[in-house]
């Protein structure tokens, strides 16, 4: 077993999870930090939630590979931030945790006992594919409303990604990524500010549980990762010619999310967008 696993070890694939885990966070770190922010949390809360989502994305994503021989990326929903970001002035950060815990049972029960599978069966494949190409649409669209801004650095990292693709396509991406730090200072204001390291400490949130957080967000935020992460993220496996285990899964990732809620974990999904980058 260990044989095999330094066997696939390589730099593309070291440089692809690195860059699947980079843009699975960077986009929307900000807004967990909004969110817990709007809920009334400290900053000793806050670090607890990205220790909590830490945790719960990095051990199911290992595990869930490891188990079914794929490429399983996990996430927090970002579409979920904003329910919370939206909703949560309304409830107490206590009366949240409850609903993520809610949330996550919900998630766990449906995958555990097949009916996501059963339902999905019912959905055509081409109706889940659309709508992976409109989580995917706003991506192509925003690159190229950036055109007017900062062309230059765009069209840079376009031809290091178009001409590393065509002579190296195995380190396509970890040449983009060093062509996109190379020429980052000639065209972008460029800082490197000092940081201060520290390692984050789990923090207890007990759960409350009201009808009121229950039927306003539980609910909601469980449709809303079921819409935006489980089905395209489920669509993006397929496309590369894999056989997702759909019930364990979402399964796997509700049970996550259900042990780790009173620490801050709101989320635990199927990675949808910065899933293509390691299945590929």
């Amino acid at each position: 077993m260990m044989q095999k696993i330094l066997e696939d070890i390589s730099i593309p694939a070291i440089f692809a999870g690195f860059i699947t885990f980079l843009v699975g966070i960077s986009v929307s770190a900000v807004l967990v930090i909004q969110a817990a922010q709007i809920l009334g949390a400290t900053s000793e809360q806050i670090s607890s939630w990205f220790w909590a989502l830490g945790l719960g994305i990095g051990i199911s994503g290992l595990f869930l590979s490891w188990k079914f021989k794929y490429p399983v990326a996990t996430s927090w929903s970002t579409a979920g931030l904003a329910l919370i970001i939206a909703t949560g002035s309304g409830y107490t950060l206590y009366e949240a945790i409850g609903a993520f815990f809610i949330c996550g049972l919900l998630t766990a029960i449906l995958g555990f006992s097949g009916v996501f599978k059963k339902a999905l069966s019912y959905i055509p494949q081409s109706l889940t594919s659309a709508m992976l190409a409109g989580v995917l649409l706003k991506f192509g669209i925003a690159l190229f409303a950036s055109l007017q801004t900062n062309w230059g650095f765009i069209v840079s990292i376009l031809a290091i990604y178009i001409l590393s693709k065509r002579i190296w396509p195995r380190y396509s991406i970890v040449l983009t990524v060093i062509g996109g730090i190379t020429v980052c200072p000639l065209f972008m204001e460029f800082h490197t500010p000092v940081i201060q390291w520290s390692l984050a400490q789990p923090v207890w949130m007990a759960p409350e549980f009201s009808w009121s957080a229950i039927l306003g967000l539980a609910f909601p935020l469980f449709v809303i990762n079921m819409a935006s992460q489980y089905l395209p993220g489920i669509a993006m496996i397929q496309s590369y010619g894999y056989k997702p285990h759909i019930n364990q899964l979402i399964g796997w990732t509700g049970l996550s999310q259900t042990l780790l809620a009173p620490f801050g974990c709101y989320s635990v999904n199927i990675a949808a967008i910065s899933a293509a980058i390691s299945l590929g």
